[in-house]
C-alpha cells in the first residue's frame, strides 16, 4: 500500500499531498515546521490544579508526535519569552501570541489554558493554535469532572487539538486542488519548498516609546533614522528654542545588553529677537543599556555620553555652553490589567543629567546637574486590520534637583531656572498618542507629543524670544533591524 504524506506549506498557508512507493524515500521540502508548546495557563485561580499544565504540554507533545512530523521549538527559549510576555494566569492577546511565534522562529504556537466553571464542578480546557503568518485555529473547548478523570482529560485534549490541525490542513489543501485524504503514515508539517528566502525576523516594538528604546531578547542589530517637527527635550532642555530636529540612530543587541549611538542634527530657529550669535547645535551620543524582566514588568538601566560640536562661545546660558553632557537613567514598566483589549500600564523613569559648560571667560569648564523622574499611564491597542499597535499615554516629569541657573551662575544653593525654582516641581501635563507597525524587520512609527500646560520654570523660548506654555510636535521614525546569530 502506498504511503501518503501531508505537507503544510506554512508560506503559503496551503497543504499539498505527495504519494511516494513504500520503497521509495518520501519527498520532503526544505525543512519541518516549528512547533512551540507553552504551558497551559492555570486560570483556576486554585492551588490545587497547578499539575495539569505540565501533563498537557507532555500530552500534546506525544500525541503530535504519533501524527505528524515536526520541529520542537527550544522549550526554554518559549517558556523564557512567554515569562516576559504573559500575564501570570491571563488569557494572553493574539499579537502576544504572535510576538512568541516569531520570537522563537515558530510555525504554529498552540496555546490553552483550563479554568473552573461557575459551579466549580468542572475544568474547562480551551485552546487556540496560531499558524504563521495570521491565521488562528480554534479547537474545541472539553469539559471534564472534577473528579479522578481528569487524569485522562489530557490525552483528551491532545486528541482534539491533533484532529483540529489535521482537518485544517485538509481544508488548506482543498483550496488549491482536490485530493482524497492520506491513508496510514504520518502527516508531515512542513515548510513549503516553493517558500521564498526566509525575511529577517521581525521584531516588534515595544509599548514603552517614550524614550525611544525598544527591547528585545535576542541578537540583532538595527539602524534609523527620526525628524521631530518642534522639538524639545524635556528632561535636560539641552535646547533654549523648540527647532526641528533630525536624528540617525543605531544599535546592536546582545541578549539583554544594547549598545546605542545617535547622531542629532537640530535646526537653528529663526527669528528677529533670536541673537544672532545663537545656534542649536549638533550632537553625537554613545551609550549602553541592560534589561530586565520579571513576570509582567520590565526595567532598563543606562548611561550614556554625549558630546556637543560647537559651544556658543558667546552664549549667557548653560545650555548653549554645554561641552558634553552625560546621562544616568533608569526607564520601566509594569502591566496593570486589560479592559477587553486594551492593556493598561505604568511607565516610569528617572534621570541624572551631568552637564559641562565653558563660557568664554573662564578657562575651566563647570559642572550643572539635573536629576529628575517621569511617569505616565498608557493604554496600548493592537489595531486588527493593519495590524499595527495604537498606544495613548498621559504623564508628567518632576524635577528633584536642579542646578542649571539661567544666569549661569554656578551656585549648589541655588536651584531655579531664570531665577524661578524648579526643585520639586511637576512641569506640566504630558499626552502623547503613537502609532507603529512592523513587517519584514522594518518598523514605522509616527508619534504626537502635546504639552498643554508647561509650568513657567520649564518654559522654551519661541522664536520671538517670548515663553511657551504649550508645545506640540510630531515625530516620524523609521528603523531597520535585523537579528543575528542564535
Amino acid at each position: 500500500m502506498k504511503k501518503s504524506h501531508l505537507f503544510l506549506p506554512l508560506w503559503l498557508t496551503a497543504a499539498t499531498i505527495v504519494t511516494a512507493a513504500p520503497t521509495q524515500a518520501p519527498t520532503r521540502v526544505n525543512s519541518l515546521a516549528t512547533v512551540a508548546l507553552p504551558t497551559y495557563i492555570d486560570a483556576t485561580g486554585s492551588k490545587n490544579y497547578g499539575y495539569l499544565a505540565p501533563s498537557l504540554t507532555d500530552a500534546i507533545d506525544a500525541s503530535m508526535q504519533q501524527k505528524f512530523d515536526y520541529a520542537r521549538a527550544d522549550k526554554m527559549a518559549v517558556e523564557r519569552e512567554t515569562k516576559k510576555l504573559w500575564r501570570p494566569g491571563k488569557i494572553p492577546l493574539d499579537a502576544d501570541v504572535k510576538q512568541i511565534a516569531i520570537l522563537t522562529r515558530s510555525d504554529y504556537v498552540i496555546v490553552g489554558s483550563y479554568s473552573l466553571s461557575k459551579n466549580k464542578k468542572e475544568i474547562i480546557f480551551a485552546t487556540r493554535v496560531y499558524v504563521a503568518p495570521d491565521r488562528f485555529i480554534n479547537v474545541p473547548e472539553i469539559a471534564n469532572a472534577v473528579d479522578a478523570t481528569l487524569f485522562d482529560a489530557t490525552n483528551r485534549v491532545a486528541t482534539e487539538i491533533v484532529r483540529a490541525i489535521e482537518a485544517d490542513a485538509l481544508r488548506e489543501q482543498a483550496k488549491l486542488a482536490a485530493a482524497p485524504k492520506p491513508e496510514g503514515g504520518k502527516i508531515t508539517l512542513a515548510k513549503a519548498a516553493e517558500k521564498p528566502q526566509e525575511p529577517p525576523k521581525e521584531v516588534l516594538p515595544d509599548l514603552k516609546v517614550e524614550s525611544g528604546a525598544t527591547h528585545y531578547t535576542e541578537k540583532s542589530v538595527g539602524v534609523g533614522i527620526n525628524h521631530h517637527t518642534n522639538y524639545v527635550e524635556r528632561h535636560t532642555q539641552f535646547y533654549r528654542y523648540a527647532s526641528a530636529l533630525t536624528s540617525i540612530d543605531a544599535d546592536v543587541y546582545f541578549g539583554t545588553i544594547r549598545l546605542l549611538g545617535q547622531l542629532a542634527y537640530p535646526k537653528t530657529p529663526t527669528g528677529n529677537l533670536i541673537p544672532t550669535t545663537y545656534e542649536n547645535i549638533n550632537s553625537w551620543t554613545l551609550g549602553i543599556e541592560t534589561d530586565t524582566h520579571s513576570g509582567d514588568s520590565w526595567i532598563t538601566y543606562g548611561i550614556n555620553y554625549r558630546s556637543f560640536s560647537k559651544p556658543n562661545p558667546a552664549g549667557l546660558y548653560p545650555r548653549e555652553l554645554l561641552d558634553w553632557s552625560s546621562t544616568i537613567y533608569f526607564d520601566g514598566g509594569v502591566g496593570l490589567f486589560n479592559i477587553g483589549p486594551v492593556r493598561l500600564s505604568l511607565d516610569y523613569a528617572t534621570y541624572l543629567d551631568i552637564m559641562s559648560g565653558k563660557p568664554a571667560t573662564k578657562t575651566t569648564s563647570d559642572l550643572f546637574l539635573l536629576w529628575n523622574i517621569e511617569g505616565d499611564v498608557r493604554a496600548n491597542y493592537n489595531l486588527p486590520v493593519i495590524h499595527a499597535n495604537l498606544g495613548l499615554s498621559l504623564g508628567t516629569s518632576l524635577a528633584i534637583y536642579d542646578q542649571t541657573s539661567e544666569l549661569y551662575v554656578l551656585s549648589f544653593g541655588e536651584l531655579e531656572l531664570d531665577n524661578n525654582s524648579r526643585a520639586g516641581k511637576a512641569s506640566g501635563m504630558r499626552i502623547a498618542l503613537d502609532l507603529n507597525k512592523s513587517f519584514y524587520g522594518v518598523t514605522l512609527r509616527m508619534r504626537y507629543v502635546n504639552f498643554p500646560n508647561i509650568a513657567s520654570a520649564f518654559q522654551p523660548l519661541d522664536n520671538q524670544n517670548v515663553r511657551r506654555s504649550s508645545l506640540s510636535y510630531f515625530t516620524f521614525g523609521a528603523v531597520y533591524r535585523l537579528a543575528f546569530g542564535k
